[in-house]
């Protein structure tokens, strides 16, 4: 059995439900990061751990052809590859996102990439 043409959603309703799913769809596409890529939302540094202080949630970075840079750790920081910051050693490689604040760098997301070798 057909239905009535009066049964079917008028266009005007399906495109605001179009956008209402769009609306909540976006931030999380935006929580996405891209390697080697500065934005206007986070930047991008990789290097080897220079110093790892689980007691202050500190991390310095050394950079290749670059200063060091220090990183605060929150409870929001996203970690890939481990789980606490007390995981990670002085000269392992690692990638991190971070926003720059007034008195430190704050890290959003630390990827630490898997160790291969026998």
């Amino acid at each position: 059995m057909m239905k009535s043409p009066s049964s079917f959603k008028p266009l005007p309703e399906c495109i605001l439900a179009f956008f209402y799913l769009l609306l909540f769809s976006t931030p999380l596409l935006g929580a996405q990061f891209e390697e080697n890529v500065s934005t206007a939302d986070y930047l991008f540094a990789e290097g080897i751990i220079r110093s790892v202080s689980p007691e202050e949630q500190r991390i310095t970075l050394k950079q290749k052809k670059q200063p060091s840079i220090s990183f605060s750790v929150d409870e929001n920081t996203i970690f890939e590859g481990f789980y606490k910051i007390t995981e990670l050693q002085i000269r392992q490689k690692i990638k991190i996102w971070y926003r720059p604040e007034q008195k430190h760098n704050r890290a959003l997301k630390i990827l630490k990439p898997l160790e291969l070798g026998c």
